[in-house]
C-alpha cells in the first residue's frame, strides 16, 4: 500500500489522519523546548533552592524516574484517559511555569517543570508512538514520523 492510499482510501484514511494529528499534538507539548532551554529558564528565574545547574540535574532525574513509571502507566490505563488527562496536566504545568517565571518564583518554576515532565512522560511521551502504530497502517507511519520530526525542527528554529 502506498502512502497516498493510506491517506485517501476510505478504509485507512481516518486512522492515518488521527495518527498525524496525534503526532502534531505530541510535538506541540514543547518537551524539546523545555529540555533544551531549561537551564536558561532556570537561570532567568533567579536563584531558588538550587542553582540552575542543580535544577537541570534534578529535571534529568525526575525525567528518568517518570520514564520508568511510564512503563507501568502505559500498561495500566486506557490510551484515551492518558491523552485527555495528561494533556490537561501538561497545560496546567505550562501555565504554572509561565506564571512562576513571570512573577519571579524560581522554586515554583523548577517544581512546575518537574510536574510537566511527570505529566508528559506518563501521557503523551509514553504512548504516542504506540498509539500511532496501532491506528495507522504501515504506509502512513513514515509520513507520521516525518511529521513529528519536521515539527520538532520547526519548533527548534522558532524557539
Amino acid at each position: 500500500m502506498s502512502t497516498y492510499e493510506a491517506f485517501t482510501s476510505r478504509k485507512y484514511r481516518r486512522g492515518s489522519w488521527v495518527a498525524i494529528t496525534k503526532m502534531t499534538v505530541h510535538e506541540l507539548t514543547a518537551i524539546n523546548a523545555v529540555m533544551l532551554y531549561s537551564n536558561i529558564m532556570l537561570a532567568e528565574s533567579g536563584t531558588g533552592i538550587m542553582t540552575p545547574r542543580h535544577g537541570v540535574v534534578l529535571l534529568g532525574i525526575v525525567n528518568l524516574l517518570a520514564s520508568i513509571l511510564s512503563i507501568y502507566v502505559a500498561k495500566t490505563f486506557a490510551r484515551r484517559t492518558l491523552f485527555i488527562y495528561g494533556h490537561i496536566a501538561i497545560g496546567l504545568a505550562h501555565i504554572s511555569v509561565g506564571l512562576s517565571l513571570h512573577y519571579g518564583y524560581p522554586t515554583l518554576t523548577l517544581f512546575s517543570m518537574c510536574a510537566f515532565l511527570i505529566a508528559y512522560e506518563n501521557s503523551s511521551g509514553c504512548i504516542t508512538w504506540l498509539y500511532c502504530s496501532e491506528v495507522a497502517v504501515d504506509g502512513a507511519l513514515g509520513l507520521v514520523g516525518t511529521t513529528g520530526y519536521s515539527i520538532t525542527f520547526i519548533l527548534a528554529l522558532i524557539t
